[in-house]
């Protein structure tokens, strides 16, 4: 217990890190939270972190239970309307973290955009050097996903897409994986570029994982 004078709290703020179902796996958004929640406490505010989802009866009731908290700020991982929503109707202001296009209400106090052009373009230069002349990207087939189709088709390099999608008969990391696996021994080699362009690390990190991938890649 802390006893506290009435003027005085043991923290400077209360902040919510909302992101999706869908990127529970994701190491890039483990990673940011992490390094978000490392400041925010080094910054006396007290983290807190949910998932959420319009189809899980429990994320729903979570989400619920963390907007009737006294929270003073919401950072929303990625576009989630349903999220955004919630946050409005419980005049939470908020700020979301994103690559695209993204729904904001009159509660969004701005938007952090992921600027990837220039890795795009020191990518493109490097295949250029190294006389690269096709390139697969592999990603999960999702709209709001990064490409470099169009920077190299520009200087003449061959581009093709590769979409994974997670093994339905696990979940998390291993559905990631198992279905990367599955995605890539279904190739003939006859078919492989001069190189893969991997956009999520947990799709890359199969390789060291399962023997059959070893193997392939062997």
């Amino acid at each position: 217990s802390v006893v506290l004078a009435r003027n005085e709290s043991v923290w400077r703020g209360r902040v919510l890190f909302v992101i999706r179902e869908e990127d529970e796996a994701s190491y890039y958004v483990n990673m940011l939270s992490n390094e978000i929640r490392r400041r925010l406490i080094g910054a006396d505010h007290l983290f807190s972190r949910v998932t959420a989802s319009r189809r899980r009866t429990g994320d729903r009731a979570q989400l619920e239970s963390m907007l009737r908290q006294s929270f003073d700020f919401a950072i929303v991982m990625y576009d989630s309307p349903y999220v955004v929503k919630r946050l409005e109707k419980a005049g939470m202001p908020y700020v979301v973290i994103a690559s695209g296009p993204v729904f904001c209400g009159s509660g969004c106090k701005g938007v952090i955009r992921f600027v990837k052009d220039e890795a795009i373009n020191d990518f493109v230069l490097h295949c250029q050097n190294s006389g690269v002349r096709s390139v697969t990207e592999v990603d999960f087939g999702r709209p709001d996903t990064e490409s470099a189709a169009k920077a190299l088709s520009k200087v003449g390099i061959a581009v093709s897409s590769l979409s994974v999608r997670p093994d339905a008969s696990c979940s998390g990391l291993e559905s990631v994986e198992r279905g990367a696996m599955k995605t890539f021994l279904s190739i003939s080699e006859r078919k492989f570029p001069d190189v893969f362009l991997f956009w999520d690390d947990c799709v890359e990190n199969f390789v060291g994982e399962f023997d059959a991938a070893e193997t392939l890649f062997d």
